[in-house]
């Protein structure tokens, strides 16, 4: 993964953290809740358990920042691709397709180079049954 995609994965892991910590404080604050109201909006946010339900969903909460955490955790280590192992006889393969490069190179200086290329063909004239057709398969 490039780096920007490492930064905007940990990104959401952070955000994903934060809003999990958040559920958790307001679960064990009751007299705490989110509140905001303005011209253009009206939220109000605030949990309201106890006893197990609320030992129930810190679980779930911790669950949820365990999971943002280990995120955070895989975007932060580097990649464990280890390095491709060269085989011993690339080398070998190397000189041969350079000798065999330069050995064409030299047949197209010497004596081939006085040649002509040579012109593509005319395409076909499509029958007069058949429609014409228009864009990239057009005849």
């Amino acid at each position: 993964m490039n780096a920007f995609n490492r930064a905007f994965a940990a990104l959401i892991a952070l955000l994903w953290i934060a809003a999990s910590a958040g559920v958790l404080y307001l679960m064990w604050e009751p007299a705490r809740a989110v509140d905001i109201s303005n011209r253009y909006l009206d939220f109000a946010f605030d949990i309201t358990v106890s006893g197990s339900d609320r030992i129930l969903a810190t679980l779930i909460a911790a669950g949820a920042i365990i999971l943002g955490l280990a995120l955070l955790a895989a975007q932060s280590l580097p990649g464990r691709r280890a390095p491709r192992a060269v085989p011993p006889d690339s080398d070998a393969r190397f000189r041969e397709l350079r000798d065999r490069l330069d050995s064409l190179q030299r047949r197209v200086d010497a004596g081939e180079a006085g040649r002509r290329p040579v012109s593509p063909q005319e395409p076909a004239p499509s029958s007069p049954g058949e429609p014409r057709r228009w864009g990239i398969l057009r005849r």
